[in-house]
């Protein structure tokens, strides 16, 4: 019965696909078990692990360098709001990955920037898991939240995030925000995961 209640919720999540949503990503970022060597040697990836220990500067640097991709898309006075992919407590540190990243748009770009918008309910590590799995869970369990107290009714959000690999994330985090009547939402991710996988997915 758990099981069919939980698979409701994505169900109420199919139409996300028709929503007004823009994607992008301004650099690329290389797995530690899948591309070791340009895991080290890469500067951006790089820049995304110091940023996930919680590296100020490193914030800061991917911060300006996603303002100067929205810059060159023309599409940087967009927003009314930055909403980052929250942490989970128990898994990074609060202030770090999205996060960390979103409140240096926030300050670069001039724009409100709030990190209580969504909340993480579950810390699930998936690391050593498939991909297939990965999307199974994302589907199958609400692990977002919208904090129902801070009206986002009409605004054009930008959901940030450190790295997109498969999409599921940014799909479960654009389900609670659409529960909240925005205006329209922009997605920004620091990097895509360079990876054979081709399917993400559905947005």
């Amino acid at each position: 019965k758990s099981l069919e209640k939980k698979s409701i919720y994505d169900m109420e999540c199919m139409d996300v696909i028709d929503y007004d949503v823009s994607i992008f990503h301004t650099g690329t970022y290389y797995s530690k078990t899948k591309f070791p060597e340009q895991y080290v040697s890469d500067s951006f990836t790089r820049m995304i692990i110091l940023n996930k220990k919680g590296n100020p500067q490193a914030a800061i640097l991917i911060a300006k360098e996603m303002t100067k991709f929205l810059e060159e898309k023309n599409v940087h006075t967009n927003y009314d709001l930055i909403v980052p992919v929250p942490n989970h407590p128990q898994s990074y540190p609060k202030d770090s990955r999205a996060v960390s990243i979103a409140k240096q748009l926030g300050n670069i770009m001039k724009i409100e920037y709030n990190p209580d918008v969504l909340e993480k309910l579950t810390n699930i590590g998936m690391k050593n898991y498939s991909q297939y799995f990965k999307s199974k869970i994302y589907r199958i369990w609400r692990l977002y939240k919208l904090n129902p107290d801070i009206n986002i009714a009409n605004k054009k959000i930008l959901l940030v995030d450190d790295v997109i690999t498969q999409g599921n994330t940014i799909r479960n985090c654009m389900c609670e925000l659409k529960k909240g009547n925005p205006e329209s939402i922009t997605v920004i991710c620091a990097a895509k995961t360079h990876s054979d996988y081709k399917n993400f997915c559905k947005l």
